[in-house]
């Protein structure tokens, strides 16, 4: 694992402009994850 310094904000830009949780990093898998399932809500009101 490569050593990454955190942004002080917890948010990072990617390569394709969109701004997302610092966990993702790069890789591709959480980078769909954060887009497509983190945050959303499991009850549809």
């Amino acid at each position: 694992m490569s050593h990454m310094t955190l942004p002080k904000n917890g948010l990072l830009t990617g390569s394709d402009e969109i701004v997302r949780c610092w966990w993702c990093g790069d890789d591709e898998q959480y980078l769909k994850y954060h887009d497509e399932e983190w945050g959303l809500s499991l009850i549809h009101i």
